[in-house]
């Protein structure tokens, strides 16, 4: 099990160098990923760029990663809160997987209450910097936060957070072929 388990962070630290050539595409209008590809398929907006999303079958293996191996708790108010995803002591309970990598961690929450289509996406660095994305089932950011170690969350706006955003879903898009 560990030899694949290594197996699967040498083949993503392969995956996420090529990232870099990715994100350049998504500048580009033309740019559209196709199911089987590792790229994530863009959607386009008349207000806003195109913005990386997961394919329906990207998601479908991340949320059989999730049914598997996710285990289910709680998240703080403190974050959902800022978030924008519960009001006042609201706890948001969720299943989640999550993948450490030299130091950084990348989550994946979905919402276990029934009909809630809410998903967090949490990134953090080895200086233990966090950011946090609410979305939803078809990847539209809705909301984002951050905060280092000790501290509380801090709303961004869209604006701040999209880029960011936009790498968590080329990484998760990359990391689901790899499931």
């Amino acid at each position: 099990m560990s030899n694949n388990i290594s197996a699967v962070f040498i083949t993503l630290g392969a995956a996420l160098a090529a990232i870099c050539v990715t994100l350049s595409a998504l500048n580009d209008s033309s740019f559209a990923g196709d199911s089987k590809s590792v790229k994530p398929t863009v959607t386009k907006s008349v207000t806003e760029k195109p913005a990386p999303t997961l394919s329906t079958e990207q998601f479908a293996k991340i949320k059989r990663r999730l049914a598997a191996f996710g285990k289910s708790r709680s998240i703080s108010s403190k974050l959902t809160v800022a978030l924008g995803a519960t009001e006042g002591t609201e706890e948001m309970e969720v299943r989640e997987i999550s993948f450490d990598r030299d130091g950084y961690q990348h989550g994946f929450m979905e919402s276990r209450r029934f009909g809630d289509d809410r998903i967090i996406i949490l990134f953090r660095t080895p200086e233990k910097s966090w950011m946090a994305f609410l979305t939803n089932t078809r990847f539209n950011l809705l909301s984002a936060a951050a905060w280092d170690a000790g501290e509380l969350p801090k709303s961004l706006t869209r604006e701040e957070a999209n880029d960011a955003f936009a790498n968590e879903i080329i990484y998760w898009a990359t990391l689901s072929e790899l499931l």
